[in-house]
């Protein structure tokens, strides 16, 4: 297969998937003063997934990454050994311009954060610093080690960190800054907050029912994987195929270490 034909067939495939994409996965984040947990549902038709693991080399942070098993440019989401969390909801295009102020940023978005950021001013450092073209169909829920949370968008003409005066942050598939003290036009977004406004305890447990209750199985959507990340422990529990019953526990620390 030629390198022409192999890209037009990739570009295809992102087209058809990125349908489904548009109406799928939950980010929850959720932190006291003692614990910082953050956990996304990933919602696709892909099920050819995979978690790996990156040292911290030259320099670069250690992280865990989860994601596709289709190409190198797969990472979906993963937290780093500083306790930092990242991952994203794609939407429509959301008409992204560049800033000429900026220097254009082409390389692999979640890989060059996790590997250099610590913290979320970290995080508006480098998205102020780059323009960031990934922005024009996807939003990037983030959480450091602290438990402070945003979900960094494109809103009005301008990239807009959204947080939350609450102790947790729910994220799904629209622009939150376009729906401050209104409803939200989501219902994972709705379950997943009610799940959170009766018990806000940051721990596993909670982000792990309020991640069940978004969970998808249907026709336009499943969940393939979901992953919740203990940020101040370094610890990932990861469900396949939205078995919630039987997580499967890594240390991250360990994890390089092997």
């Amino acid at each position: 297969m030629t390198n022409r034909l192999s890209t037009t067939i990739f570009s295809i495939l992102l087209i058809v998937f990125g349908f489904n994409y548009a109406s799928a996965c939950t980010i929850v984040m959720v932190s006291d003063q003692n614990n910082a947990i953050a956990g996304s549902n990933e919602d696709s038709y892909i099920v050819l997934t995979k978690i790996w693991f990156e040292p911290g080399n030259k320099g670069e942070y250690s992280r865990v990454c989860l994601g596709y098993d289709f190409n190198e440019n797969s990472l979906q989401g993963g937290m780093n050994e500083m306790g930092l969390f990242i991952d994203g909801n794609a939407l429509g295009p959301k008409g992204w311009k560049s800033d000429p102020k900026k220097m254009n940023f082409d390389e692999k978005l979640f890989d060059a954060i996790l590997a250099t950021c610590t913290t979320l001013e970290d995080v508006k450092r480098f998205f102020n610093k780059y323009n960031i073209r990934a922005l024009n169909n996807a939003r990037f829920p983030v959480m450091d080690k602290s438990g402070a949370s945003m979900v960094v968008e494109w809103h009005n003409g301008e990239v807009t960190f959204l947080e939350s005066e609450k102790n947790y942050q729910v994220a799904t598939n629209f622009i939150g800054s376009d729906y401050i003290n209104k409803e939200k036009p989501c219902w994972r977004y709705s379950n997943a907050i009610q799940v959170l406004e009766k018990n806000n305890k940051a721990n596993i447990e909670n982000v792990k029912n309020a991640l069940m209750s978004a969970r998808q199985d249907n026709e336009h959507a499943k969940t393939v994987y979901s992953f919740i990340c203990d940020l101040k422990k370094g610890e990932i529990y990861v469900y396949n195929w939205h078995d919630f019953e039987n997580p499967i526990e890594f240390v991250l620390n360990e994890e390089i270490a092997n």
